[in-house]
């Protein structure tokens, strides 16, 4: 028997707490996490990067956005399912070699600010079309 949710739970805590150390040694914004959950109805959360909801395939994507708001509208203004997986923040980072692998002259910041990278399944409502 095929169960009804692989690989996703509906539990934030479950699911928070069960990547933990992964998530902490992999530099991702732990505190986001929570700040989304309150900010999202999140329909599930992803164990991995592939899940089953309901006998349908959810696989994960990655946004990248400049302010979290920007994903909580997107959220917020869609009728499709979403499932959360992970969050990551890139704060700006100094450069010290061209593409090259050669020093620069004068290290440089390779962004003007930082960046959220969410990586999140999202399914279309059955009969609408994506």
């Amino acid at each position: 028997m095929i169960e009804d949710r692989s690989g996703i739970t509906i539990d934030f805590i479950e699911w928070y707490n069960h990547g933990y150390d992964d998530r902490r040694k992999n530099g991702h914004d732990l505190d986001g996490l929570q700040w989304l959950n309150q900010n999202i109805k999140f329909d599930g959360f992803m164990f991995a990067p592939v899940g089953i909801w309901y006998g349908k395939c959810v696989e994960a994507k990655v946004q990248q956005f400049t302010s979290l708001t920007e994903f909580v509208d997107y959220c917020k203004n869609t009728d499709n399912k979403i499932f959360l997986y992970n969050l990551t923040y890139y704060s700006p980072q100094l450069t010290y070699r061209d593409k090259d692998g050669n020093l620069l002259p004068v290290p440089k910041l390779t962004t003007d600010f930082g960046f959220w990278k969410v990586r999140y399944g999202e399914l279309v409502p059955e009969g609408v079309q994506a």
